[in-house]
This record gives structure tokens, C-alpha cells and sequence, in this order.
């Protein structure tokens, strides 16, 4: 069993474009010591993940477990057990929506024939996908799944790792200005 703990507070990435984005940082053990799940490789073997979340509460830190949707950690074993570290650059947050909904991996100009979109204007459900857009030319942005506390993972870029962050951050870095609520075709 694999633990991912949440950081309480957001640090800054540059991806693999050169873009910088804000991002809660996660750690896991590595023996005694605690180091970044992106700076870890190996994880071809995990098989079971608990997720922890660390928060500001005054002047101490408060740690609680999140409850996950099946549907999200397989989602991120699989990713884990093949992604990770790998620069995969055919893999990215779309790939990954894909991989937590249990659909075939295809092409985002596909999209429709696998997704339902509709508008949304409220936190969706744990284990639910958004897709941020760019409403003028309904341009892709990002897929981000929910996890519960405000609180998304997704892959950011092509051949990325996974990120963890809110709702409020992806729409800024990823200059989204309509979010769709994505439910895979049965």
C-alpha cells in the first residue's frame, strides 16, 4: 500500500512547454525519509493507494484521510503502474480522464464519441471529470478529476506527472473559461 500525502500548501511547477502552473505537492515515503511522489520512480509495483491530506489549522498542520471513488484509484494505480516517470508524451491530462473513466485511450478529437459534456457551475461529485474549455473557440484545455475537498488530480502536459490542485488554479493556468462536466458514453 502506497501513501500519498497532500502538502498544505501550493509550490509552483514548470512544465514540460515551459508554462508555470501552481500545484499542492505530494510526498510519500521512501524507507525513513519523505520525498516527492514526482521525484520517485519504480512504482510499477503499487497495488493499493490511501491518500492523506495535510491543511493549515491555526498554527499546526491537521492530516485526514481522503476517502477515493474506486474508479479514481485505479485510475492512479494504473497511471502509477505505467506512466510514472515515463515521459510518455502520447499520455496527458486527457489520456488520464480516459484511464479513470475505464475507456479505450483515443485521440481528444474523439471526444464526443466517448463523452457527454454539459455546463457546470458547481463542484462536481468525487470521482467526476471536468474538462476546462476556452469558450471562444470551444478549445480543449484540461481534464481534471475530482477527489473530494476542493481538490483535483490530473496530468498536466504531455508525458507530465500527477498533479493535485483546485478548481480555482486550473482555470487560471490553464486559461479555461468554461468548465463541462464530462460523463463517459455508456
Amino acid at each position: 500500500m502506497l501513501t500519498i500525502t497532500i502538502g498544505p500548501f501550493k509550490g509552483a511547477i514548470i512544465t514540460a512547454d515551459g508554462e508555470r502552473m501552481r500545484v499542492y505537492p505530494a510526498f510519500i515515503k521512501q524507507g525513513k525519509k519523505v520525498v516527492r511522489l514526482n521525484d520517485r520512480i519504480g512504482l510499477e509495483s503499487v497495488n493499493g493507494i490511501e491518500m492523506l491530506r495535510l491543511r493549515p489549522m491555526g498554527s499546526s498542520l491537521t492530516k485526514r484521510r481522503m476517502r477515493l471513488a474506486e474508479t479514481i484509484e485505479r485510475g492512479i494505480i494504473r497511471f502509477l503502474n505505467n506512466y510514472h516517470d515515463r515521459r510518455d508524451m502520447s499520455f496527458d491530462c486527457y489520456a488520464f480522464a480516459c484511464l479513470v473513466a475505464a475507456l479505450p485511450q483515443h485521440d481528444k478529437l474523439f471526444a464526443r464519441r466517448f463523452w457527454s459534456l454539459a455546463p457546470t457551475h458547481s463542484l462536481p461529485k468525487e470521482g467526476e471529470i471536468l474538462f476546462m474549455m476556452n469558450g471562444n473557440n470551444r478549445a480543449f484545455q484540461h481534464a481534471a478529476v475530482y477527489l473530494g475537498d476542493e481538490l483535483f488530480v490530473s496530468v498536466y502536459g504531455a508525458g507530465g506527472q500527477l498533479e493535485f490542485s483546485t478548481l480555482r488554479d486550473i482555470i487560471r493556468d490553464f486559461k479555461a473559461d468554461q468548465i463541462l462536466l464530462a460523463t463517459p458514453r455508456t
